[in-house]
């Protein structure tokens, strides 16, 4: 009946892999001031590893895909990892709708491997502030709060990213 197919694929869900974007942050580039490093936390909240290569990518409209591997050695429940693209561009078109993404040569086409996520959990659309273009002493006060910069600063980046979901 209806009921146990709905359970079924409940259980079926949480028997595998579940992989998340917990943290996005963008912080000005040491290679020059039109660009920027984004990190982005991906943590496993799933109770079994992806069993081959997985990475993580990064889109925008000023760049072409960007992909880092390591997604995969994510393996226990609670584990998070933390990946970094440098030397983004520092656009507003490319910022204001950052794409991350999985990919694995592994998967087929026409069933990636989704992210726990987002409208089909293919891709995490993410809305990044600029960096701040003021003198290094003012940067902390006028930066958005999901900005992090080089210098410590006593409000913590935000942990949930601007979706444009």
């Amino acid at each position: 009946n209806a009921d146990d197919l709905k359970r079924a694929k409940v259980g079926s869900a949480a028997m595998g892999y579940s992989f998340q974007v917990t943290q996005v942050e963008v912080a000005e580039s040491i290679a020059g001031k039109h660009l920027v490093d984004v990190s982005v936390i991906v943590s496993q909240t799933g109770v079994a590893p992806f069993y081959y290569p997985l990475g993580l990518t990064l889109s925008c409209a000023d760049l072409a895909q960007h992909e880092l591997p390591g997604v995969d050695k994510i393996v226990a429940e609670g584990d998070s990892q933390k990946f970094s693209f440098t030397d983004i561009p520092a656009s507003a078109d490319c910022l204001g709708e950052v794409s991350v993404g999985l990919i694995s040569s592994h998967a087929f086409s026409l069933n990636p491997v989704k992210f726990a996520q987002g409208d089909d959990g293919t891709t995490i659309l993410v809305n990044l502030p600029l960096p701040p273009t003021s003198a290094p002493s003012e940067a902390l006060s006028a930066a958005p709060s999901s900005a992090s910069s080089s210098t410590p600063s006593s409000s913590p980046p935000s942990t949930v990213p601007k979706c444009i979901e």
